[in-house]
C-alpha cells in the first residue's frame, strides 16, 4: 500500500498553476460513472478526522466500499481528490482492479436459479419458489431475469409470523447472495432433523430472495466485478442504487443518475424493488435480514438521522444478539454514514418491521473457501431473527 498525503489545495493549486499543468489524477470534465472508469481509477483508504468530513464526502458522492473508525474505502473520484486535498487529508491505495472475474465456485444468476428451483422440488411439502418480480432488462425486453423467493415452510396453508432474507441488493457483494442460498439449504435439510429448525418451520414462514439485483450480478459475472447498481439507463448515467429506492425519505437521497447512491425517479421506481414491496403486500413480515458486505457490522434503523428510534431498545437487544462474533452493533446511521431511501427504513416506518443488516466480511470479493467462515458465523443470527418474527412492533 501506498501512503500520500495531500497537500492543502490551494497550494497545491498554487504550485501546479506555475508549472501549466492540472491537477495530478483529475479529469477535466465530469466525475466518471463507475461504468466509465478508466483501469488506474485508484482503490484507496481515505483517513478522515471527524463525522462533518464523513458526511461531506458522502455528499460529493464517493463510492464508498465500507466505513470503519477514523477511515473509509472506495474509490477516489475527482471531487474526493479535491475535497480531500482541501482538508489535507490522507490515503493509502489498495489493490484490486475494475475488471476481474467471478471468484471460482460462486453461483451465476443461471446457476442459483437452477439451484433454487432444485430445493424447491426436492422439499416440496416444506419450500414453494415464487417469481415476485421481473428484472428491469427483462421489462425492457433485453433478458429474461426474474426476482426469486422461496418460502419456506412445514405449514404453507396456516399463516403465520413471517420473516424475510434478502441478498444481493448491491451487485458486487458476492457472499450475501451464497450465504442466503446456504439459509435455506439448512433449514430444508434440517427439518425433521434438527429440533430446534423442525419448531422453527413448525410455527414459522421464512421468505428468502437471495439475488435482489440479478442485472447488476450480471454485469459482475461479466467481468465489472465493482457494479453496485441496477442497470436502468438514464441520459447522464447508469444504474439505480436499489437500496436507496424505498419510500422512506427518498426525496432527500442523491438526485443524479451518475452518482452510486443514485435514489431513481421516484420512491419503488425500480422493479427490483418493487418486487420487495409485492412481498410486503402478501406478508407483512415481524423481520427482515439484508445481508450486505463489507464492515463486520450489525446495523438497524434508522439511516436517515443518528438520532434513535422510539424502539432502539429492541432493535438492539436483538441486535446485538444476532451479531456476528466481533462485529459492531448500532444504527445504520450511526454506523456508517446518512442514508436515504433504504429497505430497513421502509419496513420500520411502514409496518414496525423489526429489520437489520449485516456487513459481512471485510471484502465484496471473498474467496469463495472464506464464504463456509461467514455461514458459519450467520447461523445463530439467523435463527434469533426467525424466532422473532412474531415481534412486530405495529
Amino acid at each position: 500500500m501506498r501512503f500520500v498525503r495531500l497537500l492543502p489545495l490551494s497550494l497545491a493549486a498554487l504550485m501546479l498553476a506555475g508549472c501549466g499543468l492540472p491537477l495530478p489524477g483529475l479529469n477535466q470534465g465530469p466525475t466518471s460513472q463507475l461504468s466509465a472508469r478508466s483501469a488506474d481509477t485508484p482503490r484507496v483508504r481515505l483517513f478522515y478526522r471527524n463525522k462533518a468530513q464523513l458526511d461531506r464526502l458522502v455528499g460529493l458522492g464517493m463510492d464508498i466500499h465500507t466505513v470503519q473508525p477514523g477511515y473509509v474505502e472506495g474509490f477516489l473520484d475527482d471531487q474526493t481528490r479535491l475535497f480531500a486535498a482541501g482538508q489535507g487529508l490522507r490515503f493509502v491505495t489498495l489493490p484490486g482492479s475494475l475488471s476481474e472475474s467471478l471468484p471460482a465456485g460462486y453461483q451465476s444468476y443461471e446457476d442459483l436459479t437452477k439451484n433454487l428451483k432444485g430445493l424447491a422440488a426436492t422439499y416440496p411439502k416444506l419450500a414453494t419458489l415464487e417469481d415476485v418480480g421481473d428484472s428491469w432488462e427483462k421489462q425492457q425486453g433485453k433478458a429474461s431475469r426474474d426476482v426469486w423467493a422461496l418460502k419456506i415452510t412445514a405449514r404453507p396453508d396456516v399463516e403465520q409470523p413471517a420473516a424475510l432474507f434478502t441478498g444481493g441488493h448491491h451487485a458486487r457483494e458476492l457472499a450475501p447472495v451464497e450465504v442466503s442460498y446456504r439459509l435455506a439449504k439448512m433449514l430444508l435439510e434440517g427439518y425433521g432433523k434438527d429440533a430446534r429448525i423442525t419448531r422453527l418451520l413448525d410455527s414459522r414462514e421464512v421468505w428468502i430472495v437471495p439475488m435482489v439485483n440479478p442485472d447488476g450480478r450480471s454485469r459482475v459475472e461479466g467481468g465489472e466485478m465493482f457494479w453496485r447498481k441496477n442497470v436502468h439507463t438514464f441520459a447522464t448515467g447508469v444504474g439505480v442504487d436499489l437500496n436507496r429506492n424505498y419510500d422512506a425519505y427518498w426525496e432527500q437521497g442523491d438526485a443524479s443518475p451518475r452518482k452510486e447512491t443514485y435514489r431513481g425517479e421516484s420512491a419503488f421506481s425500480e422493479p427490483e424493488t418493487q418486487a420487495i414491496r409485492t412481498l410486503f403486500a402478501k406478508r407483512k413480515f415481524g423481520t427482515w435480514m439484508d445481508y450486505h458486505a463489507y464492515g463486520n457490522a450489525l446495523i438497524w434503523p434508522p439511516g436517515y438521522t443518528r438520532e434513535l428510534s422510539p424502539d432502539d431498545a429492541v432493535f438492539r437487544d436483538l441486535g446485538k444478539k444476532m451479531a456476528a462474533p466481533g462485529y459492531s452493533a448500532d444504527t445504520i446511521a450511526r454506523t456508517f454514514y446518512l442514508s436515504y431511501g433504504s429497505g430497513l427504513d421502509w419496513a420500520y416506518t411502514r409496518f414496525g418491521t423489526l429489520g437489520f443488516c449485516s456487513e459481512m466480511g471485510t471484502s465484496f470479493h471473498p474467496t469463495f473457501r472464506e464464504v463456509d467462515k461467514l455461514f458459519d458465523e450467520h447461523k445463530e443470527g439467523a435463527l434469533l431473527l426467525i424466532e422473532a418474527a412474531n415481534r412486530r412492533l405495529k
